[in-house]
């Protein structure tokens, strides 16, 4: 590979190639927080030897931080020991990539076993669920829904997806014991799967005060989104198959089953402890399961007795624990 001159150290550099532009690499300063994951090439160092990250273009202080992590110049760059546990964890890093990509490829060959193997037709699903779902209430209810998974006394987010911030997300956190006493019409049509600390108004990340459940929102069969009806319909005996393989083999704390309405499934589970989410993400792509929103708790899904806007069909809870505290 043919290496310009620049003051970036390129054996530093993560995953390098030549583009067209120039050479393409992982962006160490989104790298450091996380991001630049997927693609890994925001990095571009031009042949003049210029560089700039394209997810933030000539932002100076995203470009220093560039710099302070791989750059050359020994005046200004990073420490000897700096450097080497910049090294150190890229290390770490590719080795947890080397370890979710085998367990990715280990998951997909499973997937087929799988479905024969640990098959949950829905007729079954239905005579499982600790509550029965032979009524409105329990089925399309989504203040019942609601009761269930929660404690009185917490504060969740329901409303569209647009509703947060100051001047649109004012009322839609309040407690679930108000929740509960609303109209059906005020709720609705998504939940997020979290608790939120009190007096906010902004579904973001650090406003949340738990995550009890993660969603596992099965949208995918084989690599791609379902289309037919027949593909819809196996998708659903694709993510019941895993969610009881999640739930008999693996430990995994089923609380919920809803379907969507339309292509999707969300099985809700317990959150569990961080190892398990972790390998769980890792092989969440095999699975149909979208990576995007485990550990994402201020993510929306969708509450039981909504109506799609794409299929006009409203979507049902399908499997519901036993309520954590009395239903009033």
């Amino acid at each position: 590979m043919n290496r310009y001159e620049s003051s970036l150290d390129h054996t530093l550099l993560e995953n390098m190639k030549n583009t067209s532009k120039g050479i393409a690499a992982r962006c160490p300063a989104c790298a450091e927080e996380g991001g630049d994951s997927a693609k890994r090439d925001h990095l571009l160092i031009y042949p003049n030897g210029a560089f700039n990250c394209a997810k933030y273009g000539k932002d100076l202080e995203h470009n220093r931080r560039i710099w302070e992590l791989v750059g050359l110049n020994k005046g200004n760059a990073l420490t000897t020991d700096k450097r080497e546990e910049y090294k150190w964890r890229r290390r770490c890093e590719e080795h947890a990539n080397r370890k979710r990509e085998r367990l990715t490829d280990q998951a997909r060959k499973f997937v087929s076993l799988l479905r024969e193997q640990w098959k949950w037709e829905p007729c079954d699903v239905w005579e499982d669920s600790p509550q029965r779902i032979d009524s409105s209430l329990v089925e399309m209810d989504s203040r019942h829904f609601l009761g269930t998974l929660f404690m009185p006394r917490d504060i969740v987010w329901t409303g569209e997806t647009w509703q947060s911030g100051e001047d649109h997300g004012r009322s839609r956190w309040r407690t679930v014991e108000d929740w509960t006493k609303a109209e059906i019409s005020d709720l609705g049509p998504m939940i997020s799967p979290a608790t939120w600390m009190p007096s906010i108004f902004n579904r973001s990340a650090t406003n949340v005060q738990s995550a009890p459940f993660t969603v596992l929102d099965f949208d995918e069969l084989d690599g791609r989104k379902p289309e037919t009806p027949d593909e819809k319909k196996a998708l659903v005996h694709h993510a019941l198959a895993v969610t009881r393989w999640l739930r008999e083999e693996q430990g995994a704390d089923l609380a919920a089953i809803v379907h969507s309405g339309n292509k999707s499934l969300h099985a809700w589970i317990n959150t569990p402890d961080a190892e398990a989410l972790q390998s769980l993400r890792d092989v969440s792509e095999a699975l149909g399961i979208d990576r995007s929103l485990i550990s994402s708790p201020e993510h929306p899904a969708r509450l039981p007795g909504m109506l799609h806007e794409k299929s006009k069909k409203r979507s049902r809870t399908l499997w519901l624990a036993e309520p954590i505290s009395p239903l009033t």
